[in-house]
This record gives structure tokens, sequence and C-alpha cells, in this order.
């Protein structure tokens, strides 16, 4: 059997000073087993430093993460506003109101 762990949101949420320690510890423990891990974050990585409170520690959990990760970009309005996009012949406004 095939397990993931999903950390959404990253970086959404402010963390205390620990968050770092213990993402650390999830994600070598992934690493180490060779276990795969999806992140979605609206924050650039170099942010990361400063969303967890300790730059060397994101820079090690970030080393695990993109060595063998893929880093997909998507742009665009969200997935999760999709259902308020206007029909034909309707403005923002008439949705929203």
């Amino acid at each position: 059997m095939l397990s993931s762990t999903y950390c959404d949101e990253v970086g959404y949420l402010a963390h205390g000073p620990d968050a770092a320690n213990v993402l650390f510890h999830v994600v070598n423990e992934r690493h180490r087993r060779r276990r795969s891990m999806v992140f979605t974050t609206n924050k650039p990585l170099e942010l990361w430093g400063r969303v967890l409170h300790d730059p060397d520690l994101a820079e090690a959990i970030l080393d695990r993460i993109l060595e063998r990760g893929r880093i997909v970009t998507l742009e665009g309005p969200s997935m999760r506003t999709r259902h308020l996009d206007p029909g034909p012949g309707q403005s923002d406004q008439e949705t929203t109101s």
C-alpha cells in the first residue's frame, strides 16, 4: 500500500516557533523511507524560513523535499472560486449580489 503525506497551504496560518522542528521530523522520515509528500503554498520558497521561524531548518526541509521533488506552479484564478465564474452576459456584480 502506498501512502502520501499532504501539507496544504504552508504559510497560510501563523505557525509557532516549533513548527519547523515538527515539519522537519515528518519530512526527514518521509525522505528517509522514500515516501511521497505533497505541499501546497502561495508563499515563495525563499520565504519559508520566515514562515517557519527558522531559515536554516527551512533550508534543510526544502533540500529534502526538492531532492526528488518537482515544483508545479499554477497560475490563474483559484480553483476554489471557479463556481463563481460569471456566465455569458453576466457581470461579476450580478453573481455576488
